[in-house]
């Protein structure tokens, strides 16, 4: 308690009295010994690990359905860029069907 009475903070304790059997059995160290064997608590899953490999940093911050979707996006750009790369280029604004008509009432 401080001095204006107010309280600083609290603190949670839990005593058990065993039989010295009891105790022996199970042991949970007198304070230096491993705290995580009575009962032994699995280590936290789900938790953010800060990492510099941008990929595994990447999969810990956007989940699996939005992982998928920006990858699909990704690969219809490179698909559509890849498609306008290709395209041949063309000499003069004449379609291919305006070329064909043309040549067709030269021939006649």
């Amino acid at each position: 308690i401080r001095p204006s009475g107010k309280k600083a903070g609290s603190i949670l304790v839990q005593m058990e009295l065993l039989a010295k059997t009891e105790a022996d059995a199970a042991k949970a160290g007198t304070g230096r010994g491993d705290p995580n064997q009575n009962p032994y608590l699995p280590p936290p899953i789900g938790r953010f690990e800060f990492t510099m490999n941008p990929i595994k940093l990447y999969t810990q911050l956007i989940g699996p359905k939005m992982r998928s979707t920006i990858l699909k996006a990704i690969i219809i750009t490179i698909c559509l860029s890849l498609i306008h790369i290709s395209e041949p280029t063309r000499q003069a604004e004449i379609s291919y069907a305006v070329f064909c008509l043309k040549k067709k009432k030269q021939q006649t």
